[in-house]
């Protein structure tokens, strides 16, 4: 990582604080935590140099060279690079919206608990993560760079990995957003992704999507943000340290049903 895309990184990064601090769509409590959600930056980053040493790129040259894929790389090849690139990166969206709502099933949820922990959300929050939820949203980018084993498939794995992340920074920003209601019929905002944020699991349990907000219409999994508050309380409804919260692992004192059931907000 130059410096050069470190600063165009922060750039962006300091350019949406301003933003959010400008043109706000609603009130939050102090930000107390910055420290956990930079350590959860820097965590981020080097869990994606092992992965992709340790299990990505292993698994890319294992599986690239079974017959079945050795044939339907040959397919791809002849498929206009434009809609190749498309057809990738919405399957890559695809199956995040997947990993992202199999951790909120109750032998999971520890994993993403972390991610839920914060109760201000800001750019910086946007990549809180337990090592196992990095595993499951590193998956889908093996698998689709798998499914397009082309050089312009590796591009387009590199773009959009590159593009979540900044997308994750900003669905968890606090900036209003013009005509919002007609842009959440596709993407995915800051205010239609603070209500996954929400305490209360009527809330939480629904708007998985990344990018693109359509599959949560798809599979009926949208909670129309004009039906909730703006004040809405963000963050878990229990109580858990950091430290185990950045591990996956739950609290000290097993929840009992319904609590623990609730505790998959």
């Amino acid at each position: 990582m130059n410096i050069e895309f470190l600063a165009f990184y922060f750039l962006l990064a300091f350019t949406g604080q301003f933003i959010s601090w400008k043109f706000p769509f609603r009130e939050q409590t102090e930000n107390k935590e910055k420290l956990w959600d930079c350590l959860a930056i820097l965590s981020g980053r080097v869990f994606s140099i092992g992965y992709i040493a340790l299990i990505g790129a292993p698994a890319f040259l294992l599986l690239t060279h079974e017959t079945a894929l050795v044939q339907w790389r040959e397919i791809v090849e002849s498929w206009n690079p434009i809609y190749a690139g498309i057809a990738q990166f919405l399957l890559i969206d695809f199956l995040l919206y997947w990993a992202h709502r199999s951790m909120h099933h109750q032998r999971l949820w520890n994993v993403h608990a972390f991610h839920h922990s914060p109760k201000h959300l800001w750019w910086g929050a946007g990549l809180r993560a337990s090592p196992i939820h990095m595993l499951m949203n590193s998956i889908p980018y093996t698998l689709a760079a798998v499914m397009f084993p082309t050089p312009e498939g590796a591009l387009i794995t590199a773009i959009a990995l590159f593009l979540d992340i900044a997308n994750q920074h900003w669905i968890h920003s606090n900036i209003k957003v013009p005509f919002s209601k007609y842009i959440e019929w596709i993407f995915v905002t800051p205010r239609l992704h603070f209500v996954h944020h929400s305490k209360k699991r009527e809330f939480s349990d629904s708007n998985y999507g990344f990018v693109f907000s359509f599959w949560d219409r798809i599979f009926g999994t949208l909670t129309n943000p004009e039906k909730v508050s703006d004040n809405e309380v963000i963050g878990l409804n229990y109580n858990n340290t950091n430290a185990r919260l950045f591990w996956g692992v739950g609290p000290k004192v097993k929840l009992k049903a319904p609590q623990a059931e609730q505790a998959m907000e």
